[in-house]
């Protein structure tokens, strides 16, 4: 797993904390979305993804490289199985052609993108109003506590167990202590925190660079 030094994020961590709120942070990014996907400059796309991923990882949330190389080769090769365009090889049926190998390329960097914006963009403390606000709260509250005790539960109990028998002695802790605290009512209620002006000028910075990447794109200027 990729860190950052502890300094660094917390800053970080503290800035969106205290100056974002998380319903502003979510639909940002909900605006920035319809560009992120109409680009069609490569290099523009994957710039953006790279910053998605350290926003990730500054925010504390973690980045593991090789199950996004997985997903990086196994879009790319399900393409090539949709010949166009240019052929750079051909091995009896198979024709690597230049057309289906960018276009995998392109379409797992959006993949990718999408997932690290998304995870970036919903936090613990989103509310929306209604039933399905509280529903969705209560959900990233549950999630928030499996995710934290799943980190405790490595190191806890028992001796090293290799293989499956270690996989279902990890999740019978993670389970037992998951239901303990929801007996003793620690679903965490996380703070709702408001917007104040550096909150508004990081989101006009976003979208601007998001919808004025596309615009220059669309001119042929990118």
């Amino acid at each position: 797993m990729v860190q950052i030094p502890k300094p660094v994020t917390v800053r970080v961590e503290e800035f969106f904390r205290s100056s974002v709120s998380s319903r502003l942070f979510f639909l940002t990014a909900l605006v920035c979305l319809p560009a992120f996907l109409l680009l069609d400059s490569f290099p523009v796309k994957l710039i953006l993804t790279a910053g998605y991923i350290l926003l990730t990882i500054l925010l504390g949330r973690g980045f593991r490289l090789m199950p996004n190389i997985a997903v990086f080769i196994s879009i790319t090769v399900l393409n090539l199985f949709s010949p166009f365009g240019k052929v750079l090889l051909s091995l009896g049926p198979f024709t690597l052609t230049q057309g289906a190998l960018q276009n995998g390329m392109a379409k797992s960097v959006t993949f990718i993108g999408l997932i690290y914006l998304s995870r970036v963009s919903v936090r613990r403390d989103l509310r929306f109003p209604g039933k399905l606000g509280s529903m969705l709260a209560r959900t990233l509250g549950y999630f928030d506590m499996i995710t934290q005790t799943w980190k405790l539960t490595g190191t806890a109990g028992g001796r090293k167990r290799g293989g499956a028998a270690a996989v279902i002695e990890r999740l019978d802790r993670l389970f037992t202590a998951v239901f303990s605290r929801m007996e003793e009512g620690q679903i965490a209620a996380a703070v709702r925190t408001g917007t104040n002006w550096k909150g508004y000028v990081w989101a006009a910075g976003f979208l601007a660079c998001h919808w004025g990447l596309l615009i220059l794109n669309k001119l042929n200027l990118l």
